[in-house]
């Protein structure tokens, strides 16, 4: 079957690019299950776990009021609190220490139950506050709904053309980007990350062109960033080729995920999937990052950081917290999870 049997009137896609304060409403004609002939996806971390999902447009309408509600309420369950991540931690590092993996990501839930607002003030509010990153709302009555602000472009495309980036380390961003010095271990972490790039692309026989690292801001942190450009003809290839990369799982990414599926108390679902606007020829698909699911009853704010040999376990549970302000400075949490 090529297209999903869902209630279009209802859906809700509003999204707006980096550097603009303009956001699009789209009314969804139709929910398909591939790339081909559509114009906006939302793909989870594991595609073999959840569905894509990949929206027809029969209009797009720059700057509309809409109104949007959560209909699904917060489950019970064992959320990913202090003592949960220092149980996973350890089992990380020892994972790193024998020798069975370099790295990986470890992810933990910021929930808060309380009701909802008109998710349209809470959009606009991130869209406003985060001018540089890509910002969506995507609600599927009855399915799941998702804000997110990401400063990490997976996968651009003009033509054959395509460009992505090696995206790593976080810190409190200084009013001058110039002072920001980053250590050994965020150097490493980049390294790797374009290290995997680099490895997936060649092996493909896709020539490529790396550029020189430098900091790009996100919000209230900085994070080292380079890029790569190429030349592609089948897109859907290319995301498989890169995504999830190191920067989400971890190295090997094969063992890491599987550590990761075993030691994290949550579900990833969308968290570090991808999401964004794509047509035939083009696209500007963002990591979905710097995200939370929403329910009637509250929000589930996602944050991880990469785990490395050098990595310190209170270090690292604060490189959460920084995250999580992005949205959580915006939204009503309760931090004492």
């Amino acid at each position: 079957m090529s297209h999903l049997l869902m209630d279009t009137d209802s859906i809700i896609i509003a999204y707006s690019m980096p550097g603009t304060r303009e956001f699009f409403v789209a009314t969804v004609a139709e929910v398909g299950l591939s790339h081909t002939d559509m114009d906006f996806v939302f793909a989870p971390y594991e595609k073999s776990a959840h569905p894509s999902y990949f929206f027809k447009f029969s209009s797009v309408a720059a700057n509309r009021v809409f109104s949007c509600h959560s209909d699904k309420s917060s489950a019970s369950y064992i959320s990913s609190t202090k003592t949960h991540y220092t149980k996973a931690f350890k089992i990380i590092k020892n994972a790193i220490a024998n020798g069975s993996i370099e790295k990986a990501v470890l992810s933990r839930i910021k929930k808060n139950e309380v009701d909802t607002a008109d998710l349209y003030d809470t959009y606009i509010t991130i869209k406003n506050k985060y001018i540089d990153a890509f910002t969506y709302l995507v609600h599927l009555p009855g399915v799941t709904t998702w804000i997110g602000a990401s400063p990490e472009l997976l996968l651009s495309q003009s033509g054959m053309k395509m460009h992505t980036t090696a995206v790593a380390g976080t810190q409190m961003a200084p009013a001058d980007l110039a002072q920001v010095k980053w250590g050994t271990k965020e150097i490493h972490e980049h390294a790797v990350i374009e290290e995997f790039l680099a490895d997936q692309l060649g092996e493909a026989e896709i020539k490529h062109v790396i550029s020189q690292s430098y900091t790009i801001l996100a919000g209230p942190v900085a994070h080292i960033r380079s890029d790569i450009e190429m030349y592609v003809e089948d897109r859907a290839k290319t995301i498989d080729l890169i995504h999830p990369g190191p920067a989400l799982s971890g190295r090997p990414v094969k063992e890491a995920m599987k550590i990761i599926a075993d030691v994290e108390a949550d579900d990833r679902k969308y968290y570090c999937g991808y999401v964004g606007p794509l047509s035939n020829n083009s696209c500007a698909l963002y990591v979905n990052i710097r995200s939370m699911e929403v329910y009637e009853n509250g929000y589930h704010l996602y944050v991880g950081g990469g785990i490395t040999a050098d990595s310190d376990l209170e270090a690292e549970w604060e490189e959460t917290e920084l995250k999580a302000e992005t949205l959580g400075s915006l939204i009503k949490y309760d931090y004492s999870a």
